[in-house]
């Protein structure tokens, strides 16, 4: 018995020190030289701005360990080698200081809709997780509270369904948000000066143009507003009858994609063509064949490095922006890794399920060409042929230019772009504790494995 004790102390004291050394290297990653935390209490967020002498190119020297990472915590030292890519951001760091370009001017007053069973204020949330956290709402309310496929038909006061935390930079803690992230479940953090930085730089009429141009990305195109991840059946292996690809792959580029993208709302109907453009990026000190490295200058919250975004540095597997016409829904799906999600344009509506809902969102089969994916349309649910859906519980939470959303693995997300919109995520691995996948509740290979074969696609 004594033996057992011993052991259960020791582990205590390792877990301890193991969470005090990541708070310390996270508060590592967003302090100044001079040791002042960039976040946490009132007065510690930093206001650095690179000026047009401070932006450079990476030394072309071998490194250490410790000089890559210091190199890579440096905003103002660029992986990018072009000298188009750092004249281009020296000019627009000028232009952006000396106006005023609010990125934030178009967002609308989102805001939690007041519920007495709710144990806490998603907008001023506990130091520690709440039990039951986050509270979720019958699918079947929230959708008819607002549907999908009428993003500008905003609910009455702007109040949606939420039960995400959302934490504010300068006000809420690290070790807060650490508390969260521990446990794996969602949240938001808003406000963080870097974010906000590229959000303003985006926001520019003409920046993105200049940056992303007439090179043509391999992007995604619908003949309807839904979009749902499809890869071809495996050889030897038939689609399932009357399937059809649900998109295509095509090549497009930024110039020709905003054209269709910034059009008058009438032209854009749930049944007229749209598209989804893509630029991915990846960038590792591991080799790799790296590409459109740039995008780890314009996002330096998620390069390779240990901070509030990324979890397993070693893990990521590269950015991947999307760009959303108004109207784009994203089918309901989970990934099987961790996420940070950033919004630097616009608004996105979320809808999110824990993987404890599996069984209720009716998944196709894994071998189904869109596996991973709810079978139920969400904007016409057709609860007569689907009855457990109807018993599915969920969550809403609309992204603004500016927040980066963390969402574990196996979480389900529906995805509606209330305007044009550029999102960027990347992934950080997918290890979690024994604790934590208690938490989780991850049952949704039990669900894949046990999902009915007499389920109509």
């Amino acid at each position: 018995m004594k033996s057992f004790t011993c052991i259960v102390c020791v582990m205590f004291i390792c877990s301890t020190l193991f969470m005090h050394n990541t708070v310390n290297k996270l508060y590592q990653s967003t302090s100044s030289q001079d040791g002042k935390f960039r976040f946490g209490g009132k007065g510690n967020m930093h206001d650095k701005k690179m000026s047009k002498n401070e932006l450079q190119k990476r030394p072309k020297v071998a490194e250490t360990n410790d000089q890559m990472e210091a190199r890579l915590r440096d905003k103002t030292i660029f992986l990018e080698q072009s000298d188009d890519y750092v004249e281009l951001r020296r000019k627009y760091e000028s232009i952006i200081s000396n106006e005023d370009n609010s990125y934030r001017d178009k967002l609308h007053p989102f805001k939690p809709m007041s519920v007495t069973d709710m144990k806490y204020d998603p907008m001023h949330c506990p130091d520690d997780v709440p039990v039951g956290y986050p509270h979720a709402f019958p699918v079947k309310e929230v959708l008819n509270h607002w549907q999908p496929d009428e993003p500008s038909n905003f609910p009455e006061n702007y109040e949606i369904y939420q039960g995400i935390c959302v934490f504010q930079w300068g006000r809420d803690s690290a070790e807060k948000i650490l508390n969260y992230r521990s446990a794996e479940v969602p949240y938001v953090i808003r406000g963080d000066p870097d974010v906000t930085e590229t959000a303003r730089r985006w926001s520019h009429p003409e920046y993105l143009h200049e940056l992303l141009g007439d090179q043509p990305q391999k992007s995604e195109f619908s003949l309807n507003n839904h979009f749902m991840y499809w890869k071809a059946p495996q050889k030897g292996r038939t689609p399932p009858k009357g399937w059809k690809k649900p998109t295509e792959n095509r090549k497009i580029s930024y110039n020709e994609w905003f054209k269709k993208a910034n059009v008058d709302e009438s032209q854009l109907t749930t049944n007229s063509p749209h598209w989804y453009y893509r630029i991915n990026a990846f960038y590792s000190d591991r080799g790799g064949e790296a590409s459109n490295v740039f995008l780890y200058d314009e996002l330096p919250f998620f390069r390779m490095v240990h901070n509030l975004y990324m979890v397993e540095p070693k893990n990521q597997r590269g950015i991947n922006c999307r760009f959303g016409m108004k109207g784009v829904i994203a089918e309901n799906h989970f990934d099987g890794s961790r996420n940070s999600i950033a919004i630097l344009t616009g608004e996105r509506r979320y809808l999110l399920t824990e993987p404890s809902q599996c069984e209720n969102l009716i998944l196709y089969p894994q071998n189904h060409p869109s596996g991973r994916h709810s079978a139920v349309d969400w904007s016409k649910p057709d609860y007569r042929k689907y009855p457990e859906f109807e018993k599915a519980m969920v969550n809403e939470i609309v992204l603004q230019a500016g927040d980066v959303m963390y969402l574990p693995k196996n979480w389900f997300h529906y995805i509606i772009s209330i305007g044009r919109n550029y999102q960027c995520n990347i992934r950080s691995g997918q290890k979690n504790t024994r604790e934590q996948e208690v938490r989780l509740r991850i049952n949704t290979n039990k669900c894949l494995r046990t999902i009915r074969d007499e389920i109509e696609y």
